[in-house]
């Protein structure tokens, strides 16, 4: 086999084993991805949750407040 030969042949098995690392890499940056975006949506929905019931209890406070100031005015 020529030098040349030898030289090509180990330069395409580098090279098809460096595409099969790149095809895992994507495989897994893209499960990651995926994943990171379902724990974002789960933390939404969480920060969602806690708005709904601490509501009723910032509109509570802010009325006190608001009638608590009307009567210092007075």
């Amino acid at each position: 086999m020529s030098s040349v030969l030898r030289l090509t042949s180990s330069s395409i098995d580098g090279l098809e084993v460096l595409s099969s690392e790149l095809r895992q890499l994507h495989t897994f940056l893209k499960s990651e991805v995926e994943r990171v975006q379902s724990e974002i949506e789960s933390a939404l929905a969480g920060i969602k949750i806690i708005i709904e019931t601490i509501a009723p209890w910032v509109r509570a406070v802010r009325a006190g407040a608001n009638i608590e100031s009307a009567q210092f005015r007075r």
